[in-house]
């Protein structure tokens, strides 16, 4: 990164009065020769303090139409959401906040009932020009003792969605599920319910597929049981991370996929064995923990190699695979190093590889036997919005492909080469693609803005050649139905996905069944046919998947570690090379870019929605919103080697292995920032955080007093130890002192800002968590994520672990020990009171009895290790070098830390 490329271009924000960001600047330039561009974005906000409208740099510069436009209620839930990507989304809640209705402009409507305990119950829907229908129906269990043995009072038993009938068997007590059983529907129609429960079981298969789990006492996957009756069994370390994966399949011995999986003492992967032998190693930077190298080799062999240099912020600017030779190809020398550059913004701006000299620029390259490839070089252009305009192509066969931008929106097509481009015919009312290809691939899309059809072959008087899509209720794809016209018939091709297995059917035969295990860098998968194999494939093959950063599958190894298939790719996920033993074998590669599956279409499906690579943009807008900014169409804000995509929702690090494996566990991420929240949570949220600021304050003006007055001491005391003089006391409030001051600066930074705070959903495999932060991250980076569970504390424990988590952030705390109790929103006063008194009586008791360090992790003992070692280097005697450590290390505790500040808090704090 040339330092004078980002000189006179910094990031400007102007706040109104209540510190809501009306407009931000940034400075665009691409070469350090050209004059910075200024980039405005603005928003602006009602009486109310709701976000009304908002405006990217383009459209703000022409002032025409904002991006985005809110209407919200009296109680301040939005009503309205007009985007100029999007269309329109009107909602009506219900008297408690429940949504009621929703319409789009589209003109699709959704209705949802809701019991007496205002749980959902049915889903109708009603397409434009069709009937209304009854999507999905929810049954829940009574307290009859026939539901009690299972854990199923009061919870989901039975839901009826738009693909067939999910049954709910077993629930641990947590309320983790333990076994479901999916019913598929008889037809690929529409699903229209029946209340009556025999009528809705004469629209299903006869069979179900039953998946179950287990886990241990620490809430973490021990055993997957798949449909198949195939077991994934999962050994963990002491502090609780994935070290072993066995497979377990009928009359078949136990295969180990992965072992000796390895963790550094910030919990990131440095060495792990593949069940073929394969060992894999990482090395990191000491400061940064950014990945520096990844190799992987066989005894005697390296099969991959791969080096990774960063510019300061963290953006790659090259890679290198030296387990690859040199080539030539017509005296042009090749080297398997890419190189990038990005512009002010850190979108990528140019990218250099090799590629394969039969490289196409259409959505498929075929697998080959050569390995002769050429040099290229790729230059980028965007928009202020962040769309792409041009793309020059220099290679072997080189190529430019120009894209024009619908003036009012970010729709996007490519160039024509006489005329303007038909948006209107190219988009439906909702920005859903309609063509994915000039002529051809027509796209259809059901009433929930979800891909159902690609038409690849159109035919008048005969069936259509076309692949059809099929979701649950939570709109992951279940079903996927190839139908291709030959001279004599219509050949129908099936793949049924399942927690962690596909079944593949031709017709209605059952030809084969595909067992996935993703356990990180190691992704393994074991293909077995009812009948024989193809030929050259051996029946019940495990095939093992290693990636790079972004979890790209690079290499294909069989279970001798010969190589299946290799491939490389552009900076945008298009295949750049690909090179195969044989191509019935690579016929069955389907995981590609960014660990994601790859249709027929050419199109990644990534869960939520499909990207077309070629395109380097999602074929619809974000579901989300506008999570990932103004631009809904945008693919990981221009910086594919950077960020990837996990669900289709928005970008994430893939250093960040805490995010990663919370999407993996099925952990949404609700909202990016405080501001996102519903008015209700965030004028919760606020409140809790004020609150924080003031016991926080009010702790830091006592601890400063020249002489501890009594109350101050006897708090004190409860966190250090009742015996301790009045000397210990005021070393201990000057230490406790230092880190509050930092975290209640640090504190009103963030909540200006307002980019610290995540808000997700639940982790199911770790119930009882409530907040975290990744340790791995910068403190300019690092987000902090409170959960569900979090926000239904009593407002005490809200406020206390927002203090908590941002002691992890500017007090560089750790979770030596743990203090604090379960709470609930419906605790009264005294109830809560109660509680904390019995969590500051836990202190007090740890502080006179030393606390129990058996089971904390190797990066916490490092830590207390080093607070003992700077206690003897500072002083002389011992007696005040335990004092020392002793003060430090309850110091550096958060929830010790914690504990003190509520002891400050307001008396209406509850």
């Amino acid at each position: 990164m040339a330092a004078n490329l980002h000189r006179f271009t910094p990031t400007l924000m102007t706040q109104d009065p209540r510190s809501h960001v009306i407009r931000s600047v940034a400075y665009y330039r691409a070469h350090p020769d050209e004059t910075p561009e200024p980039r405005i974005t603005r928003q602006a906000f009602g009486r109310n303090g709701h976000l009304s409208a908002g405006w990217d740099p383009r459209l703000w510069a022409t002032q025409g139409q904002p991006n985005l436009t809110m209407v919200y209620g009296l109680s301040g839930e939005p009503l309205l959401n007009s985007n100029v990507d999007a269309g329109w989304k009107a909602r009506l809640p219900g008297a408690s906040g429940e949504l009621r209705f929703e319409w789009d402009g589209r003109q699709n409507q959704r209705q949802i009932e809701y019991d007496n305990l205002l749980r959902p119950i049915a889903i109708s829907e009603q397409a434009v020009n069709a009937t209304s229908a009854t999507t999905e129906r929810m049954v829940y269990a009574d307290s009859r003792a026939e539901y009690s043995p299972h854990n199923q009072c009061g919870r989901l038993i039975r839901h009826d969605d738009t693909a067939g009938c999910l049954h709910l068997d077993e629930y641990s007590l947590a309320g983790i599920r333990l076994s479901e059983s999916r019913q598929f529907m008889n037809e690929l129609s529409v699903a229209n319910w029946p209340e009556r429960l025999t009528d809705r079981d004469s629209k299903l298969e006869a069979e179900g597929e039953t998946t179950q789990w287990r886990f241990n006492a620490l809430g973490n996957l021990v055993t997957q049981t798949d449909a198949r009756e195939n077991q994934r069994l999962l050994g963990y370390d002491i502090a609780g991370q994935l070290t072993q994966v066995t497979l377990k399949r009928r009359h078949l011995p136990d295969k180990t996929l992965l072992s000796n999986r390895c963790y550094s003492v910030s919990g990131q992967i440095e060495h792990e064995t593949a069940g073929n032998g394969v060992t894999t190693t990482r090395r990191y930077d000491i400061q940064s923990d950014r990945l520096l190298h990844l190799t992987s080799s066989r005894p005697g062999h390296a099969l991959q190699d791969l080096a990774y240099t960063y510019d300061p912020v963290g953006n790659i600017t090259r890679t290198q695979d030296s387990a690859t030779a040199i080539r030539y190809f017509r005296n042009q020398r090749t080297e398997p190093t890419n190189h990038y550059r990005y512009d002010t913004l850190f979108q990528l701006i140019e990218a250099s590889g090799r590629e394969s000299i039969a490289a196409n620029q259409g959505p498929v390259l075929r697998a080959s036997q050569s390995t002769v490839t050429s040099a290229y070089k790729q230059t980028f252009s965007y928009d202020p919005a962040g769309n792409l305009q041009t793309l020059v192509h220099e290679g072997l066969r080189g190529y430019t492909r120009e894209r024009v931008t619908e003036p009012s929106s970010n729709r996007s097509l490519p160039k024509p080469q006489t005329g303007e481009p038909e948006f209107i015919k190219s988009f439906d009312s909702n920005g859903n693609m309609l063509i994915l290809s000039p002529g051809a691939q027509v796209m259809h899309w059901d009433s929930r803005n979800q891909l159902s059809e690609v038409i690849q072959v159109t035919r008048h008087d005969e069936h259509n050649d076309d692949e059809l899509y099929r979701y649950d209720g939570h709109g992951q794809r279940l079903r996927k139905v190839l139908r291709r016209k030959t001279k004599s018939a219509t050949l129908t091709s099936e793949v049924r996905y399942l927690p962690g297995l596909e079944i593949h059917y031709n017709g209605r035969e059952e030809v084969r069944y595909v067992m996935n295990v993703d356990a990180g860098d190691c992704n393994a998968r074991g293909l077995h046919w009812h009948e024989d194999p193809p030929e050259g494939i051996a029946n019940d093959q495990i095939r093992y998947s290693l990636g790079d950063h972004l979890g790209s599958c690079t290499l294909e190894l069989d279970e001798d570690a010969a190589l299946i298939s290799q491939e490389g790719y552009y900076a945008f996920g298009g295949t750049a090379w690909w090179l195969a033993r044989n191509d019935t074998e690579a016929s069955y590669k389907s995981i590609r870019y960014s660990g994601k599956e790859r249709d027929a279409t050419g199109l990644y499906y990534y869960g939520l929605r499909y990207y077309a690579p070629w395109l380097q943009r999602w074929i619809n807008p974000d579901p989300a919103g506008d999570i990932d900014g103004l631009n809904r169409y945008r693919m990981v804000q221009n910086n594919p080697l950077r960020f990837k995509d996990s669900q289709g929702l928005a970008p994430v690090d893939p250093m960040n292995e805490m995010e990663q494996e919370m999407i993996a566990a099925g952990q949404e991420i609700l909202y990016r920032r405080a501001d996102d929240l519903p008015k209700e949570q965030r004028l919760e949220f606020e409140s809790d955080f004020s609150a924080m600021i003031d016991f926080t304050n009010n702790a830091i003006l006592s601890l400063s007093e020249p002489k501890l007055s009594k109350e101050t001491r006897t708090k004190l005391r409860n966190i250090y130890g009742q015996k301790k003089s009045k000397q210990y006391l005021k070393f201990a409030a000057r230490e406790a002192k230092g880190k509050l001051e930092s975290i209640l600066s640090g504190a009103l930074e963030d909540y200006v800002s307002g980019d610290r705070f995540v808000f997700t959903a639940n982790n199911q495999n770790y119930p009882s968590e409530r907040a975290f932060s990744n340790p791995l991250e910068t403190k300019a980076n690092k987000s902090i994520y409170f959960n569900v569970k979090a926000r239904e504390q009593s407002e005490i424990y809200r406020a206390g672990t927002i203090f908590h988590e941002l002691s992890h952030v500017h007090a560089e705390t750790h979770d030596y020990w743990d203090l604090f109790s379960a709470s609930s929103r419906n605790d009264t006063k005294e109830t809560s009171e109660a509680t904390l008194k019995e969590d500051i009586e836990e202190s007090l008791r740890i502080a006179e009895n030393t606390p129990d360090l058996s089971e904390i992790g190797d990066r916490q003992k490092n830590s207390i290790q080093e607070h003992v070692r700077l206690a003897q280097e500072t002083y002389q005697t011992s007696e005040h070098q335990a004092w020392a450590a002793q003060i430090a290390i309850t110091t550096h505790n958060a929830d010790s830390l914690t504990a003190l500040v509520l002891q400050f808090r307001s008396p209406q704090l509850h």
